[in-house]
């Protein structure tokens, strides 16, 4: 059965201190194993929800 993951962008894979984004390595990692493990993944940011690595 293939796993759907939702997971939030703002925050979650890059946190903002003032004007400058930080990406968040050790969780950016883990949706790339998510990605390699064949998951299904869905990121919700401001202006809504999107797919990403459906295909590459």
């Amino acid at each position: 059965m293939q796993r759907i993951v939702y997971f939030e962008m703002d925050d979650t894979l890059v946190r903002s201190v003032g004007q400058k984004p930080i990406p968040m390595p050790a969780v950016i990692a883990q949706v790339h194993r998510l990605k390699e493990d064949g998951a299904i993944l869905f990121y919700v940011v401001q202006i809504g929800l999107s797919t990403v690595g459906l295909q590459q």
